[in-house]
């Protein structure tokens, strides 16, 4: 009997709007693409290098802007453009700072930005995350790296903005991108750790 009444209801759907708005009326809404805008307020930026042989020192960048476009349904459709301000680097000490933010380290009067633009997203090998691959320019000088990215979250807020999270940290060494002051000193390897929340337009 269940049989009958959906075949009937089939022939009515098939008779009203032909095989497409059958098909359509079955169909489980696909979400769109969408854009989302880099909250800088609560979005981390911190990196870390060893001072062999005693410590790991850590420092971190205050303004970080960008855009990540998500479709959920398409990793290969999403992007990610972020930008982050050289001279929001603090390291909890005037001097220190001074001095990283000098030529012998970022140089940030002759390079302000170091910017991060997606060139290919595939899923990841676990749930919510995506092997991204981009280009890194730091120092003036752009490489290409790939890192691998974990949605952290999606909801929205008590504010009713709607909220996605991401984080990954990835290592690069400082000598490939100019920043060759004071290896031994510090070592060159040094790894990037960011936090991001976004917001959706």
């Amino acid at each position: 009997m269940r049989r009958q009444r959906f075949a009937v209801a089939g022939v009515a759907a098939l008779g009203m709007g032909g095989i497409g708005a059958f098909v359509a009326s079955a169909s489980p809404a696909v979400a769109p693409a969408q854009n989302f805008n880099v909250d800088p307020v609560h979005s981390s930026v911190l990196f870390k290098v060893k001072r062999p042989p005693y410590s790991t020192f850590y420092a971190m960048f205050h303004d970080l802007s960008g855009k990540i476009l998500l479709d959920p349904m398409n990793a290969a459709a999403c992007s990610v453009d972020l930008q982050i301000k050289a001279d929001s680097l603090e390291s909890r000490n005037p001097d220190r700072n001074k001095h990283l933010r000098s030529p012998d380290f970022f140089s940030v009067k002759e390079f302000p930005v170091i910017s991060f633009k997606s060139t290919k997203i595939a899923p990841g090998k676990e749930e919510d995350t995506y092997v991204v691959t981009g280009d890194l320019t730091l120092h003036g000088v752009t490489k290409p790296i790939t890192l691998t990215v974990r949605k952290t979250g999606e909801a929205d807020d008590p504010m009713k903005n709607h909220r996605a999270g991401f984080e990954t940290s990835f290592k690069i060494q400082r000598s490939d991108f100019g920043m060759k002051y004071g290896i031994g000193m510090l070592s060159d390897e040094v790894e990037l750790i960011l936090g991001v929340d976004a917001i959706r337009e």
